[in-house]
């Protein structure tokens, strides 16, 4: 098979990739039904802070959206009804899932802290080698805004919604944990976050169950090893940061 050389451009966010943007969105809180376009439109517009990653095609109407990384504060988007949607969304999991306790403290850190929507996304098929460079991009963005005075990016936590994979063991095989099975990241660096959250929030996909083909989590298992998981990540602020530093070493290890 001959080897295909796709030449990579990184880019500011612009109006023209709205449509490639809003795609990635989707299924973002699982199939619950928000404003994908509004969100779309938060991203795009956004120029002082976000990075596109893009082939380098003759002409741009033929580039295609290959990944993107961005910062949404909420003190500047709060009032969009895609970011109300968001936050609401993480609230009712943590209320759902996480302790009486840790459920008031992430709601308290949402509405009492300043809070920044990190919206990280790629194609699968992606190789993770401009990964470090899309987010040291995004490092450098909040860096420049904040001397152009926008404090707003000088945020205490970053709050992250990503996808992960779980393998369901064969039938009658032992597991290796009795709590929870080793994760399978989609996106390397999200192994790093998890490790870096104050507070994790893992949970069943019901769009894995869909991509499946399965109407309930026991067919589910029959047709797949894998469950497919969300996963809400609230991280400090300067954690994140550091995490950056450390995802070209990451993959080098």
């Amino acid at each position: 098979m001959e080897d295909v050389n796709v030449e990579l451009n990184f880019i500011d966010p612009n109006e023209s990739y709205f449509h490639a943007v809003r795609y990635f969105l989707i299924n973002l809180l699982d199939g619950e039904t928000f404003n994908v376009g509004d969100l779309a439109d938060a991203i795009i517009t956004q120029v002082q802070v976000g990075t596109l990653i893009v082939n380098e095609d003759d002409t741009p109407e033929d580039r295609n959206v290959l990944a993107f990384a961005t910062l949404l504060p909420f003190e500047l988007h709060g009032k969009r009804d895609s970011m109300k949607s968001i936050l609401k969304y993480c609230i009712g999991k943590a209320a759902s899932i996480l302790s009486p306790a840790d459920s008031k403290r992430f709601q308290d850190i949402l509405s009492g802290k300043k809070v920044a929507l990190l919206m990280n996304e790629r194609l699968v098929n992606l190789p993770p080698d401009p990964v470090p460079a899309l987010h040291k991009a995004l490092k450098d963005d909040r860096a420049w805004a904040l001397e152009q005075g926008s404090t707003a990016y000088n945020a205490d936590y970053v709050l992250y919604i990503t996808k992960v994979a779980e393998e369901v063991p064969e039938k009658g095989a032992v597991s290796k944990r009795h709590t929870e099975q080793e994760l399978i990241y989609y996106k390397f660096e999200d192994e790093m976050l998890q490790e870096e959250a104050e507070y994790k929030i893992l949970f069943n996909s019901k769009v894995g169950l869909q991509m499946a083909g399965a109407t309930n989590p026991t067919e589910y298992t029959m047709k797949s090893n894998l469950q497919y998981k969300k996963m809400i990540l609230l991280i400090p602020f300067k954690k994140y940061m550091n995490c950056i530093d450390k995802f070209t070493n990451l993959l080098s290890d």
